[in-house]
Order: structure tokens, then sequence, then C-alpha cells
């Protein structure tokens, strides 16, 4: 389900029924990736990535009801396999809601596992990524915070994102990184997608950027534009480009 779109709030299945479309739910998110984010990657047909489904509901419990069961590649990437089962047939985990006051969450808004017991992280959001090795041993996770539910094609923040930060004492947008002794939150770095006219994709960038100094008016810098496209990255605000065949020539 791509967060933050009411269409999809049943299921990618669900809208395709609904809207007599004769595709899969790999081609449906890929299109829709394509149209309103530029991206030319390949979707996965891999579905039922939880074992449970996310609403946007004050009351919602991650974990808190087994709706399906999980796909066996999630189960194994996610770590699902190590943790303890809850009495419901849900593994334990560790998960913030931002937009839900139940009380069985902490403080926080998230849910915590008694200490005793082995629990993991699940699967936030269609845009969440992994890079596996090519001997399937070793796997890199990572997720871009934009397309997670953040903000909309726009740039702007989701309502229930503003909301919690501003009435929701319990949780303030302010990222441990803001707090880090070490580290600095510069800005934003990016590439104009590969088939993507530059200045679409660039002025999108810059629309994102704006946005983002709304929350963290120190990440001023945007690092964008490479040799075959930095001028049109320039005329869209780019602090720094990378420009290395353009002086080394091509390798």
């Amino acid at each position: 389900v791509c967060h933050g779109y009411p269409e999809f709030q049943d299921g990618l299945v669900a809208y395709i029924e609904k809207n007599q479309l004769d595709m899969t739910p790999g081609e449906v998110a890929q299109n829709y990736a394509k149209e309103h984010f530029g991206a030319t990657y390949q979707f996965s047909e891999l579905t039922n990535g939880r074992f449970d489904k996310h609403t946007y509901s004050s009351d919602y419990v991650p974990g808190k009801e087994k709706l399906q069961e999980q796909h066996s590649l999630w189960w194994y990437l996610t770590g699902a396999y190590e943790a303890d089962l809850q009495p419901n047939g849900v593994p334990y985990h560790h998960e913030e809601i931002p937009w839900s006051y139940a009380p069985e969450l902490n403080e926080n808004g998230a849910v915590t596992p008694p200490k005793e017991m082995k629990a993991y992280d699940p699967l936030r959001g269609n845009f969440e990524k992994f890079l596996i090795d090519r001997t399937g041993t070793k796997v890199i996770r990572y997720a871009n915070g934009f397309l997670l539910g953040e903000r909309n094609v726009n740039g702007e923040t989701f309502p229930w994102i503003s909301e919690s930060w501003t009435s929701d004492g319990r949780r303030n947008h302010n990222p441990k990184i803001e707090k880090s002794p070490t580290h600095r939150l510069q800005g934003l770095m990016a590439v104009a997608p590969l088939g993507i006219n530059p200045t679409v994709a660039f002025s999108k960038l810059s629309a994102i950027h704006k946005a983002f100094m709304a929350d963290f008016p120190k990440a001023n810098k945007l690092s964008a534009g490479m040799s075959g496209d930095f001028k049109e990255a320039i005329a869209h605000g780019a602090t720094h480009i990378r420009i290395g065949s353009q002086i080394l020539g091509s390798r």
C-alpha cells in the first residue's frame, strides 16, 4: 500500500479489481512511481510484506491482529524469522506509529516488546529497499523517507505528520541527527532519473528541498547535477555538483 494515498488503502489487488484494470500489483506500483516520481526501476511482484496492514487510525496498534501470512522472502529479509512470536502468531517487533494514540503504545507512540523477547523491524513501506549480494547471504536495508509517506508529490508534509509534530506532546520533529555530536545534517543529494528530462527532475527536487528546509533550516545544501546536466541543476538551486567526467574524462 502506498502510504498517504487513500485510493490504495485497501491494497493494490482491491484497487485493480475496483478499477477493472488488466495489470498486476507490481505494474500498478511501477506505473504510479514512474508517473509521479520519475522512477525508472522495475517493481517486485511480491506482496504481503507484513502480518497486518497499516491503517491511519488513532487507535491502530501494529501487530495486534494477524491478517495475513507474511511472504517468505520478507519474512527472511526483515528478520522476522529470528523473532519470538506473540500469542496471536505475529512476531514481536519494534515500530513507531506517529498517528496513533492507542494506550498500548508507549510515550513515543511505539510498540514496546517485553525485554526478554526477541523482536524485529517490520517492513514499513513500498519504497523500503534491500540490496542483496549474489550469494544471498548479505543484505543492506535502507529507505527513502520522502517516498515513505512523510510528504506528498508536491513536497508538502502530510496532515498527520504536521499534526503529530504540533499537537502531540509525545513526539516532536527533532530527529536524533540534530542532537548528534558527530554528525551534521547538511542538506540533500540526488541525481536525475535516467530517461527523465533533467529540468523536470530538478524542478521537483527544488520543491522537495524547500519543503525539507522548512523542517531543517540549516540543511541548505543541495548536491545535484552531474557532468551531463549540472547546468540544469544549478538553475534549480544546486549548491554542489559532481562533474568528475568533465574534469577527468569518461572512464
